[in-house]
């Protein structure tokens, strides 16, 4: 069913303006035009088979490109705009950026064992000392240390 919306939706979807809303090249890899199609057909599954609903979508500022593009094709494929709210990103255990899947030492996974996670936890950035006694006199920084941040973003 996925992919036949998504099809519906490529086919709305203009070459011309996936290249300007991405900078996209002729020399393109083919999957890149498609996978705003592809992004966007999870809205619109339950429109696809009738049912009359609103849509809200969680998603990280960095697909949001993706999603305006179809949120302006939904009319002419007889959909409801579905709305979105831009979820923060989770903080890498590192310290820089945000954490990512192809990093497992940057990131918590659902599926790590209590230990895997107390390991990763302990060797996490929290900006203390250089050195371990300087971390134990002085302790961590909350400012930039990826364990309160995660407490942060869990609490509050």
């Amino acid at each position: 069913k996925m992919y036949k919306v998504a099809l519906m939706i490529a086919k709305r979807i203009t070459l011309s303006t996936v290249k300007a809303t991405f900078g996209f090249k002729d020399d393109t890899n083919i999957g890149l035009p498609f996978y705003t199609a592809i992004q966007s057909a999870p809205c619109y599954l339950d429109q696809y088979e009738g049912k009359n609903v609103n849509v809200l979508v969680p998603m990280g500022i960095d697909h949001d490109p993706h999603f305006r593009l179809s949120r302006d094709i939904a009319p002419k494929l007889g959909f409801k705009k579905p709305g979105d709210i831009h979820s923060k990103f989770f903080p890498s255990l590192k310290g820089e950026g945000k954490m990512s899947s192809s990093d497992v030492n940057s990131a918590i996974f659902l599926d790590d064992s209590p230990e895997d996670v107390k390991k990763k936890v302990m060797r996490a950035f929290t900006g203390g000392g250089g050195t371990l006694e300087e971390h134990k006199k002085y302790g961590g920084n909350p400012e930039v240390c990826s364990v309160f941040k995660y407490f942060e973003f869990l609490l509050f």
